[in-house]
C-alpha cells in the first residue's frame, strides 16, 4: 500500500493547478457576468455599490460552473506532470496499482460534488433570486432609462427589443415585445415598425406603438393564436414594490425541492412541466460531474508517458467540449421528446461514465 505521505503530494500537485484553472474559467465566466450586469446598471442609472452587490449574488453561479471544469483540467494536468517527471512511472515500476495512486483524486471528485449538489439546489438559486429582486427593485426607482438598440431591454415582465433606438427623443424602429406567463400557457407578441418609450420619474414607464400587430399564442394549441392589427398601442408600466416581491419566480431563482414540489401539484401546460423537470434533473446530473471527469481522465492521464502536459490540456479541451456538447444535446432531447425530461438530462453523465468505464478496463486493467 502506497504511504500517506503519496496522497498528500499527490493533493500538492493538484492544489496549485486547481486554483489555478479555477482563476482562469471562472475569470473569463466573471466577466461575462460584470458585462451583463454593468449594462443593466448603465440602461437604469445605478452605482457601482449595486454592481459589485449583484456580483457577489452571482458568485455562487459563477463558481459552480468553474468548479467542475476546473477540476478536470488540473487532474490532467497533475498526471501529466508526474508523467514528465518520471514519477509515474517509478511508482508503476514499483508495484503500485493505478487505484492506489489515483484514489486521492477521487476523494476530491465525491467532495466537490457534494458541495456542487449543495450549491446548484440551494445557494445558486438564492442568490440568483437576491439579485433579481435587487434588479427589479432597482427599476421601481428607475430614474433614467438607456435602451441600447439591437438588445433585450426587461421591464415588468416584458421582454423589449428595438432595432433602432435614438436615446434623446425615445424614437425606436423596429419594435417588438414579448411577455410569458408565468404558467407559460400563453405568450404575447407585440410587433411594430415604429414606436416611443418615455419615463414618467417615480411612476412608471409609457411606451407608444403606431400600425403595429398584436398575437396571443397558446403554447398548447398553437393553432388557436389571436391575431390581430392596431393603428396606435399605448401601454404604462408602472414601478410596482410590492409587485416585485410578491411575483412569481423564475426556474433560476427556486430551489430544487421548490422547483420538484410544483410538478404534479400545480397546472402547468406539457412543455412547461418539462422545462421545470428538466432543470431539476440537470442540477442533480451536473453535480456529479466532478466524478465522471475522474472516471474519464484518470485512465487517459495515467496513460500518458510524454509530453503529458501538453497533452492534458488538448485533452481537457476535448472531453469540456464533448461534455457541455452532451448537456445540452439532452435539455434539447427533452423539449422536443416530453416523456423524456425526467431522463434526458443524465445524457452526459450516463455517456461520460459509459466512456470512462470502457477507458478503465482497456486502459487501467492491464
Amino acid at each position: 500500500m502506497i504511504p500517506l505521505i503519496f496522497p498528500v503530494y499527490f493533493l500538492s500537485i493538484l492544489g496549485p493547478y486547481l486554483v489555478m484553472a479555477l482563476g482562469i474559467f471562472s475569470a473569463v465566466l466573471f466577466m461575462n457576468q460584470f458585462v451583463r450586469v454593468f449594462n443593466t446598471a448603465v440602461m437604469v442609472g445605478a452605482s457601482m455599490d449595486w454592481v459589485f452587490y449583484s456580483l457577489l449574488q452571482l458568485l455562487p453561479m459563477i463558481m459552480a460552473l468553474a468548479v467542475p471544469m476546473s477540476f478536470q483540467l488540473a487532474l490532467l494536468l497533475t498526471l501529466g506532470n508526474l508523467s514528465d517527471t518520471k514519477e509515474m512511472l517509478a511508482l508503476r515500476a514499483a508495484g503500485f496499482s493505478a487505484r492506489e495512486i489515483i484514489w486521492p483524486a477521487g476523494v476530491v471528485a465525491v467532495v466537490l460534488s457534494l458541495m456542487l449538489f449543495w450549491v446548484n439546489s440551494w445557494v445558486s438559486p438564492h442568490g440568483f433570486k437576491r439579485f433579481e429582486q435587487s434588479k427589479r427593485l432597482l427599476a421601481a426607482s428607475i430614474s433614467k432609462v438607456q435602451i441600447e438598440p439591437q438588445s433585450f431591454f426587461e421591464i415588468n415582465g416584458w421582454k423589449l427589443y428595438a432595432e433602432e433606438v435614438d436615446s434623446s427623443t425615445g424614437e425606436m424602429e423596429g419594435v417588438h415585445m414579448v411577455q410569458q406567463d408565468s404558467g407559460g400557457e400563453y405568450t404575447v407578441k407585440i410587433n411594430a415598425p415604429r414606436g416611443k418609450f418615455s419615463l414618467m420619474r417615480g411612476r412608471g414607464f409609457t411606451i407608444s406603438l403606431e400600425n403595429g400587430e398584436f398575437q396571443r399564442v397558446n403554447a398548447a394549441d398553437s393553432g388557436s393564436a389571436i391575431m390581430a392589427g392596431f393603428k396606435s398601442y399605448k401601454a404604462f408600466m408602472p414601478f410596482d414594490t410590492k409587485a416585485v416581491l410578491n411575483r412569481e419566480l423564475s426556474l433560476t431563482e427556486m430551489t430544487t425541492p421548490e422547483i420538484l414540489g410544483k410538478i404534479g401539484h400545480v397546472k402547468l401546460v406539457p412543455v412547461r412541466e418539462a422545462e421545470y423537470k428538466i432543470e431539476a434533473m440537470s442540477r442533480l446530473a451536473f453535480a456529479l460531474s466532478p466524478i465522471v471527469f475522474f472516471i474519464i481522465s484518470c485512465p487517459l492521464g495515467l496513460s500518458m508517458m510524454r509530453a503529458g502536459k501538453v497533452r492534458g490540456m488538448l485533452l481537457s479541451i476535448v472531453i469540456l467540449f464533448a461534455y457541455y456538447g452532451a448537456i445540452a444535446s439532452g435539455a434539447s432531447l427533452g423539449k422536443k421528446v416530453l416523456s423524456l425530461a425526467w431522463y434526458s438530462p443524465w445524457l452526459a453523465d450516463i455517456l461520460g461514465l459509459g466512456v470512462g468505464a470502457y477507458f478503465w478496463k482497456t486502459r487501467l486493467e492491464r
